[in-house]
This record gives structure tokens, sequence and C-alpha cells, in this order.
């Protein structure tokens, strides 16, 4: 489910339709996303999850996310 929320979270940045609801969504989903990342142990899982937590971290500290 973290994937669905942060793809609608990417969706929505890239087409200028980032609100406060959805970056604290995105920052929910990258605490969720970092307990994950500790816990994994498989290669490829660990990858997927850390580039979702880039996809996340970039977003969230682009200043601007919400000038859309």
């Amino acid at each position: 489910m973290l994937d669905a929320y942060v793809a609608g979270g990417v969706s929505g940045y890239l087409d200028g339709r980032m609100d406060p609801w959805g970056l604290a969504i995105l920052d929910d989903c990258l605490q969720d996303l970092r307990d994950l990342l500790a816990d994994l142990r498989g290669r490829e899982e660990r990858d997927h999850v850390a580039r979702l937590v880039r996809m996340v971290e970039l977003i969230l500290g682009d200043p601007k996310a919400l000038q859309a």
C-alpha cells in the first residue's frame, strides 16, 4: 500500500497538484518506509524501498512543492 501512496504523491507533485494534505501523507509514508527499510534483508526489496524513500525525500525537500 505504501507504493500506492508514494505513487499518488509523486504524480500529484509532477502534475503540480501537491497540497498540504498530500505532503503530510508523504511525510507519514517516509517514516513507514524508513522503518520497513531497516527490517528488509533482500537486496531487491531494499533497493526498491530505498528508491521510494529517496523520491519522497526529494519532494518533501523541494520548497516549490506547494507553489503549484
